[in-house]
């Protein structure tokens, strides 16, 4: 079969040849295949791959000595009132009482309720309770406090003072956040 010959006998314009192709187009079409490849790989097997330098550690303790900054934290305990009568003959009774742990046992004796709370910080209570525990000296007890779930004494078991976490007692944790960082970028 000569093609060129039986190119030259066609009669067809470019009009015809674009109608025909439009009217005909689901004909030449195949439905989409899609071929996926994908590649497990379990991220925390490589952590050791990218592990910091301690130049890197203590630059970037250097860089951000800010968030780990200890605030100051108190214990202490509360007592809550429903009346506030109950909280004045409390407060005068406990008044003469040095040692907190009488207290508390005075406390257990007569069934007064009441919480312990260890290391908590300023942000961590109510603005009007923290307001007034945070004015206390150890082994103070607060005014009657009023809330608006209660009549609350505080007594000031300890004072945690603010402080500067030493690069020794932070280097693991930023060691840890570093490598799960480059591992989390990389993969």
């Amino acid at each position: 079969l000569n093609l060129i010959s039986y190119n030259n006998n066609l009669k067809y314009s470019s009009t015809e040849l674009k109608d025909f192709y439009n009217q005909n187009q689901n004909k030449y079409m195949k439905e989409e295949k899609r071929n996926i490849e994908y590649i497990y790989l379990k991220k925390n097997k490589f952590i050791n791959n990218f592990f910091p330098s301690d130049y890197e550690i203590s630059k970037y303790y250097e860089n951000n000595k800010e968030l780990y900054f200890k605030k100051e934290t108190r214990s202490f305990i509360q007592f809550n009132f429903k009346e506030t009568e109950e909280a004045n003959k409390f407060k005068n009774i406990i008044e003469t009482m040095s040692d907190t742990s009488d207290i508390i046992i005075y406390a257990e004796n007569n069934n007064i309720k009441f919480n312990t709370f260890d290391k908590i910080g300023y942000d961590e209570l109510f603005e009007n309770i923290s307001n007034v525990l945070f004015k206390l000296k150890k082994d103070e007890k607060s005014d009657i406090i009023e809330t608006d779930l209660a009549k609350t004494i505080i007594v000031l078991k300890d004072i945690q003072q603010e402080s500067q976490l030493q690069l020794s007692q932070v280097s693991e944790e930023i060691k840890n956040l570093i490598s799960e960082i480059e591992v989390n970028n990389f993969f």
